[in-house]
Parts: structure tokens; sequence; C-alpha cells
């Protein structure tokens, strides 16, 4: 019995810090972010693959400025959002590779917070950005000097929603 314990209760544990660490959280609970009224711009890029167009098609660039009525939606999209950390942030990031199928689609979304803000900890940025990163289904946020690969609910969805807003 008391060897059982001694493999059945480090195990609890490391599958209790695992669920802990993946529950989902807003992007503001997450990190300590500026308030998202004070995003200046949105901006960022997207690709879609198209069989005709080949690897040449370039990323689309776009700029979203807050009297755009999708500036307020894909704020809402991110901020709404429940993103769970993976377990894969314990691991070292490599190289990311995809092989590419028709409509396959990635993007980047930039939050800029142009204007000195300061932190719920006290501390002051300047020219900040939030950038989510989508790589084809891969979402991975970054925030000043750290980054972390999450997931969604229903991730199809929500990354075809961000998707349409920046097309």
């Amino acid at each position: 019995m008391n060897k059982l314990l001694k493999i059945v209760v480090p195990l609890l544990v490391l599958f209790i810090a695992a669920l802990i660490y993946t529950r989902p959280q807003t992007i503001e609970q997450r990190w300590e972010l500026p308030d998202f009224s004070e995003c200046s711009q949105i901006s960022g890029r997207y690709y879609i693959y198209d069989e005709t167009d080949g690897h040449d098609k370039v990323d689309t660039e776009f700029v979203i400025t807050p009297d755009d009525p999708a500036f307020d939606e894909l704020l809402g999209l991110v901020k709404e959002a429940g993103f769970k950390t993976r377990l894969r942030n314990l691991l070292p990031s490599g190289t990311k590779y995809h092989s590419y199928r028709e409509g396959d689609f990635r993007w980047e979304v930039y939050l800029h917070f142009d204007e000195p803000i300061e932190l719920p900890s006290g501390s002051t940025v300047s020219g900040a950005r939030v950038e989510i990163s989508n790589f084809f289904g891969d979402l991975t946020i970054y925030w000043l000097d750290e980054d972390a690969r999450v997931s969604v609910s229903d991730k199809e969805q929500w990354l075809n929603d961000v998707l349409e807003l920046i097309k």
C-alpha cells in the first residue's frame, strides 16, 4: 500500500498541476496588459494559400483604426476568448513547418498601445504591442518578453472569425 501511495500521489499532483496550468484564461487574466481601451491601432498581415497562386503569394497587410467597426469587434474577440496555455510551452520551441493545403491560412495581429501606459504593477511601458500569431492553426501570443503557445475553445471558428475581420 505504501509503494502504491508513493506512485499515485506524485502522479495526482502532476495531473492537478497540468489542469491548473492549462485552464482557460482571458488574455487579461494571463498577462498584465494595458486596458484595451488604450489600444490605438490594430495592424498585421495574413496569407491564404491558393493552389493557383502557388507559394508566390505575398502576405496582405492591414491596418484597422478605432473608427472602423471591425476594431471593436476584433478587440472583443481577443478580450473574450478563453486561451488555454499548452503543455508544449514547457518544451523548447523549434522551427515551425507546415505543408500547404488549399484554403490554409495564417495571420498575425498586433494590438498597438502607443501612449505610455501604467500597468497594474505600477511599471510604465510605451510603444508596446500585443502580438497574436496564428501559424496555420498553431496560436502563439507575445507580450513584452514573454510568449505562450495557446489554444481556444472552438479554435477553427475563432481563427476564421478573426480572419474575416482582418480581410
